[in-house]
């Protein structure tokens, strides 16, 4: 994420991290906890109590916020996706992950969250719910779909994640 970004794409993407770490909710002290590999993956559902959402910030002084969600099915399924979106660097404000061992993470962001993931994780947070279809569950790296397309079952496919 180096200076291959365009000024204006960066612009955009702190302006969506912006309003993402703005989103109203509970504060999640974690005090000097940190994981085996600095992520902040360390997290479990527990901690969130009766919330879906909670922001915090580590020791390191980076911000991270915690979706726990439902990512539904045409046939009515729900699957429970847990996850923490943080920042991976101090000293690096557009570079984020999402990360968790405490259940299925919402999307794959190797090598970090790029715009168009952004975009999508402030709607979720603002809107409770984002309508999914193949093109926007590939574009944004979501986790929802079995390792094998071709043996899926229309009535699996995941249409919707809202935030309950």
């Amino acid at each position: 994420m180096g200076s291959q970004i365009s000024d204006e794409k960066r612009e955009l993407m702190k302006n969506e991290l912006i309003e993402i770490f703005n989103y109203k909710c509970e504060i999640l002290d974690i005090g000097n906890k940190v994981g085996h590999t600095s992520y902040i993956d360390f997290i479990t559902e527990d901690e969130l109590k009766d919330n879906n959402v909670m922001k915090g910030i580590d020791i390191y002084n980076r911000k991270f916020i915690i979706i726990r969600a439902m990512i539904i099915l045409k046939n009515g399924e729900r699957k429970k996706t847990f996850c923490t979106f943080f920042q991976r660097y101090n000293d690096n404000e557009l570079l984020w992950h999402c990360c968790g061992h405490h259940g299925k993470n919402l999307m794959d962001t190797c090598g970090g969250m790029h715009l168009d993931q952004m975009i999508f994780l402030k709607k979720l947070l603002y809107d409770k719910c984002h309508d999914l279809n193949l093109e926007n569950i590939r574009k944004n790296s979501l986790l929802c779909l079995p390792y094998n397309e071709e043996e899926q079952d229309d009535n699996e496919m995941p249409i919707q994640v809202v935030i309950e």
